[in-house]
């Protein structure tokens, strides 16, 4: 790439001033999608290269703006890597996008790797663990329940393993044994009865099985193909499933709109699937795609 003006290889953000200047946060989701923040310091360059940390997702886009948060114009060349941006008398530009093809799974375990120009920061999930370091970070703290890495500027690569957090499980109660009565106690001797706190024990067949468990199954038995067809029906007739509803309830959450990108920080759903789950509420009348500065606004119309 020929070079029309002074270089400067950068980096990226996207609310600008959430990131230190001349440096670089990725914020790593359950998803296993990156958001990578860029904030430069621009100077005198009418022209800046920046080299990317990641490939950009092209159903998110991206954005640069500058410090008033004018959008700024931007080539993307996808060979080498790099963007070349007019800043236009910029004296701060901010970049953010989303990526991918720093991440990679193998048998449970996470790894991320990428080569930064720039000082970076690695938010992990809550819920994670590391399980190696093959770039010693400059310091590891913990903000919100989560794990946050600091790096120098170069190659980074370390793994981990992420085990989602799940509400703790009550102990079932405990059901009471049944009092043995003497065989040479008076027949007029009152029994002991079951404490109103506490379920009377089940009666049992000769077999030992209790007459309520046994009973229950059967009945789950014959009703099973009843039940079964009742759901597959219900389920068939609705317009909506249960994604479509969530991303409803995540635009009503918003206000009645919300980048593409912004919704996905609220739904556990890959960027692809949630692209087509998108394209198809359009499809049924319930939202409406916007293009705004290169990304993907969806604005709730019914729901």
């Amino acid at each position: 790439m020929v070079m029309l003006a002074a270089l400067i290889t950068v980096c990226v953000i996207l609310p600008a001033g959430s990131v230190p200047v001349n440096s670089v946060a990725i914020t790593i989701l359950p998803t296993g999608v990156a958001k990578v923040d860029y904030s430069v310091s621009v100077g005198n360059a009418s022209l800046l290269d920046i080299q990317l940390v990641g490939t950009p997702l092209p159903e998110y886009g991206v954005v640069v703006v500058d410090e008033h948060g004018t959008p700024l114009a931007y080539m993307v060349n996808e060979t080498t890597g790099t963007m070349r941006i007019i800043t236009l008398g910029s004296s701060l530009v901010s970049i953010s996008y989303f990526t991918s093809s720093i991440l990679s799974m193998s048998k449970g375990v996470w790894t991320v790797s990428y080569v930064s120009p720039l000082p970076s920061t690695v938010r992990l999930p809550a819920g994670t663990a590391l399980s190696s370091l093959s770039t010693v970070p400059t310091s590891v703290t913990v903000q919100n329940q989560s794990l946050v890495l600091s790096f120098q500027p170069g190659r980074v690569s370390f793994s981990y393993v992420y085990v989602p957090q799940q509400p703790p499980q009550q102990a079932p109660p405990q059901t009471s044994q049944p009092s043995r009565v003497n065989a040479s106690q008076p027949a007029s001797q009152p029994q002991p009865t079951p404490s109103p706190q506490q379920p009377a024990p089940a009666k049992t067949t000769p077999s030992g099985m209790p007459i309520e468990p046994l009973y229950i199954a059967v009945l789950g038995a014959a009703g099973a193909a009843v039940v079964l067809a009742l759901l597959l029906k219900a389920r068939g007739g609705r317009e909506l499933g249960e994604e479509d509803e969530e991303i409803i309830g995540v635009l009503k959450k918003l206000g009645g709109g919300a980048f593409q990108s912004d919704i996905g920080l609220y739904v556990s759903l890959p960027p692809t699937t949630l692209w087509r789950r998108i394209r198809r509420l359009e499809k049924l009348g319930y939202v409406k795609i916007e293009k705004k500065a290169g990304r993907n606004f969806v604005r709730l119309v019914k729901g």
